[in-house]
């Protein structure tokens, strides 16, 4: 039997979490609160021999990566969307309650838009992946905390263009209804691919993602695309936010991450049957280009099959057929 070791989960929350929970005094409640973290794994399990359709499939380069079992959808339906929030629970707002995105400070023509306003602008859709900055992709506490939307909405620049930034402004401070705040440098919030939405996949945003209106800052951590947005000002200084005044960065920008997913952490297989080594990759803006697997903890490197890049600032995912040729213990990276 080969016995395969895919990167070991690591049951270690980051501190910062433990922070959050600390903020409102139920810290110890918090892996309770999340039902999806009741999920186990198992030590040890036997990999089944994927189809010979599939086999063929990696042998000649031209994977059907929907296809391959345990690897997850490029397009991240809204049910299986993680949900971080300072919040023990979803803040629920009404449309009435909210209002209007007010948008002031250093700027020539102060703005009051309702969402219909908003959405008479001429409309954008667009996929960004998000994911939370506690993202550990061998953590099972963490291993969930990234996903891949269809947005829609307006770009930021066009209702600032339309209030007038002046010169002499440096941040914009971002305010919820919830009281969770956060900010961007002008210049960032001024790029096209910054968005102002109120749908995900098609449907108005949900309580967990932001309703009526929230951020999407493609390349930057969660914490970053502020959820509930009701208050936009232009200031003269850099703002530092909810997670900042607790010692989070302010820049977030995404690391390069990148998780198999067909193969478990102490996995058994038969020697000389075909593995298929599968999983994903997202580095940000920088995009993916190209993957290269180790099954030998690293002395060698094989290039994997790669799914073309669909969007900017999007995961992509990869695969590459392996055949064991001996018993032994292999490190897969």
């Amino acid at each position: 039997l080969a016995h395969v070791e895919a990167a070991p989960p690591d049951p270690t929350r980051r501190s910062a979490l433990a922070g959050l929970g600390a903020v409102f005094g139920a810290a110890a409640l918090w892996p309770w609160v999340r039902g999806d973290l009741n999920r186990t794994r198992a030590a040890t399990f036997i990999a089944e021999p994927p189809s010979a359709e599939l086999v063929e499939a990696l042998r000649v380069g031209a994977p059907d990566f929907d296809r391959i079992p345990q690897l997850p959808p490029w397009h991240t339906p809204e049910p299986d969307f993680y949900y971080i929030s300072k919040n023990l629970a979803p803040h629920e707002i009404s449309l009435d309650d909210w209002g209007a995105l007010e948008v002031g400070g250093l700027v020539d023509t102060p703005l009051s838009l309702t969402l219909d306003a908003l959405q008479a602008l001429p409309a954008v859709e667009r996929y960004a992946t998000l994911q939370c900055i506690d993202f550990d992709p061998y953590s099972p506490l963490t291993d969930d905390l990234i996903g891949n939307g269809l947005w829609t909405g307006v770009p930021l620049a066009r209702v600032l263009e339309r209030a007038g930034v002046r010169p002499e402004a440096v941040d914009l401070k971002i305010e919820a209804t919830d009281g969770y705040s956060d900010s961007l440098p002008v210049v960032r919030a001024l790029q096209d691919d910054v968005l102002l939405v109120w749908a995900l996949n098609g449907a108005p945003l949900s309580a967990e993602h932001g309703y009526p209106l929230r951020l999407i800052v493609p390349g930057q951590y969660g914490m970053k695309n502020v959820k509930h947005v009701r208050t936009l000002s232009a200031v003269a200084a850099d703002y530092k936010g909810y997670w900042q005044r607790r010692g989070w960065v302010d820049d977030a920008p995404i690391q390069t991450y990148a998780k198999v997913e067909t193969l478990g952490h102490d996995q058994l297989a038969p020697a000389g049957q075909p593995l298929v080594v599968a999983g994903w990759t997202f580095a940000g803006l920088r995009g993916v280009s190209l993957v290269e697997v180790s099954l030998d903890d690293g002395a060698t490197w094989t290039d994997a099959w790669l799914e073309p890049q669909r969007a900017p600032a999007t995961w992509v995912r990869w695969a590459l057929l392996w055949t064991p040729e001996e018993a032994g213990r292999f490190g897969v990276v």
